[in-house]
Parts: structure tokens; sequence; C-alpha cells
């Protein structure tokens, strides 16, 4: 009964990225701080795909991207199906990178970062100049990536003191 109950805790445990993900992207939460600071805006989906996907993509699976950005599409009145091929950009990007890559440290993420985030904002730019009839503010697409990269290294920092927690093992461990 104790190994149930510790496996089922782990199991849940594991579930908080997807849960992360779902729950930004349905409530559209992306810490818009304009209130405060006019161009001030993070992109937190986009961190949690990518760190997941970097260090342990049997955390996420890509069906579940796929569909958090089909969700997110919805809820913002974006084109279907553009965020969520966002979404795949960064995830294909990350595992790119993360079978190219030796060794994983926290600079060498952030360069690949950098790639994926310039990779799925120009997808997504072209997505709504070719398809979509929706404004396109040049500046907010790029302070959100820029602040999105910005927040890397704090999303980084705590999602690996929550996988050592919760026990969970980078695949390059």
């Amino acid at each position: 009964m104790a190994i149930a109950l510790k496996n089922l805790k782990f199991h849940l445990a594991r579930l908080l990225p997807l849960l992360l993900l779902y729950g930004f992207s349905i409530t559209t939460l992306d810490l818009n701080l304009t209130g405060y600071f006019s161009i001030v805006s993070f992109n937190l989906q986009l961190l949690i795909i990518f760190y997941w996907v970097l260090r342990n993509p049997e955390v996420l699976g890509f069906g579940h991207i796929f569909f958090a950005g089909i969700l997110n599409d919805i809820i913002t009145n974006f084109p279907l199906g553009s965020s969520a091929l966002m979404y795949l950009v960064v995830a294909a990007t990350a595992n790119y990178f993360r079978a190219k890559a030796i060794r994983k440290y926290l600079m060498l993420d952030w360069l690949f970062l950098l790639i994926a985030l310039v990779f799925a904002y120009a997808f997504l730019l072209f997505i709504l100049a070719k398809f979509s009839s929706v404004e396109i503010i040049y500046d907010q697409f790029f302070y959100n990536g820029f602040f999105t990269l910005l927040l890397y290294p704090i999303i980084y920092i705590l999602f690996k003191f929550y996988s050592k927690l919760v026990g969970i093992r980078d695949t390059d461990d």
C-alpha cells in the first residue's frame, strides 16, 4: 500500500509541467505586465516546452504540446493552429538540440532557446502575415521574445530544483 501511494505521488508530481502548460494555455496568462510596464510580457508556455523537451521529453508529449497550442488559439482568437505550430517548432528545435548536445548547461540552453525563439516567432509571423487578417505589431513580438529569453534562467533554476525535489532525472544524467 505504501509503495502504491508513493508511486501515485510520484506520477502526480510529474504532471505539474503538463498542468502548467495547459493552465497557461487556457488562461492565456503570459505575465503581461502592461499595466505597470508597457513592453514587458513573457511567453511561459514556450519556456515550459523548451525546458522539458530539452531536459526530459517524457514529461511533455508532442501531442499535448499541439493540443495546448490549439486551446491557446481558441482562447486568444488566433488563427487555428498558429500557436500549436509555434509550440511544435520550439519543441522540435529543443529535441534537435537535445540529440546534438553532449553536455547541457544553462548558457548553452540559453543560446539554444534564442535560436528556437527566432525560428518560432519567424514561423508565427509568416503564418499570421500569409493566412490571417490579424494586425501584426512587430514590437510586441520582439519584446515578448526578448523578455521570454531573459526569464529563462529563473525558470531553469526553478524547474531544476523541482526536478530534484520530485526525483525526475535529466536524460543526460
